[in-house]
């Protein structure tokens, strides 16, 4: 799937001001020969045509129907996309200060062994348990993820 990008945003933002103004709606016509067509119009009572689809079968009506509602679909997804990019830019990551780092402690037990009890100075201290506290980084999920969406 290609990349959105604001030049592409562009783009389709100068098509959608250039086609007719909507709403537009996709209308089944009887034609002079009692032939069906559906046709794209402006109003709901088939004026001001916009487009014809001609297919001798009923299935065109969901192709008509796509196509009338995309005039007035397309701008409302393109300003989402346009309000959602404003949010991203601004966004805090709720893990970490942005530096793409999450600090937490580590705590880990162990036994203290006669060697480390003579190193203390106090033999007593053999056998029992203490906790080893440190603190180690980890990448932040959050921000590799809009990070990747940035590269796109």
């Amino acid at each position: 799937m290609p990349n959105l990008t604001p030049e592409k945003l562009t783009e389709i933002e100068a098509r959608c001001k250039a086609a007719t103004g909507g709403p537009w709606y996709a209308i089944n016509i009887v034609v002079g020969d009692g032939g069906k067509r559906t046709g794209i119009y402006q109003t709901e009572n088939a004026s001001g045509s916009v487009a014809y689809c001609f297919r001798f079968s009923d299935d065109i009506v969901p192709d008509a129907e796509f196509l009338a509602h995309a005039r007035q679909d397309l701008p409302d997804c393109l300003a989402e996309i346009k309000r959602l990019w404003g949010l991203l830019s601004v966004a805090k990551c709720p893990n970490c200060d942005g530096s793409g780092c999450i600090a937490h402690q580590v705590s880990s037990r162990q036994y203290v062994t006669r060697d480390m009890a003579i190193d203390a100075g106090d033999e007593s201290l053999e056998g029992s348990l203490y906790s080893d506290d440190e603190w180690e980084q980890e990448q932040c999920q959050w921000c590799d993820e809009v990070k990747a969406l940035e590269a796109k």
